[in-house]
């Protein structure tokens, strides 16, 4: 799933099968901020993403 940070709009892509049901925090790796992320492919602060190619997912806490 693709999803961006809320605060620098850095796009990532998600393996969707490492996000728990109940959803996950995501630390962005350009500006650290921490927000949610759901299973269902939608972050729940940011709008969907335009394509566009995205750095590797930081590790999920």
């Amino acid at each position: 799933m693709k999803v961006s940070c809320p605060s620098c709009q850095t796009n990532y892509n998600i393996d969707d099968r490492r996000i728990p049901p109940g959803g996950a925090k995501l630390k962005c790796a350009r500006c650290q901020t921490t927000f949610p992320i759901k299973a269902d492919g939608v972050s729940s602060e940011a709008p969907e993403a335009e394509p566009s190619p995205a750095p590797q997912a930081a590790a999920i806490p």
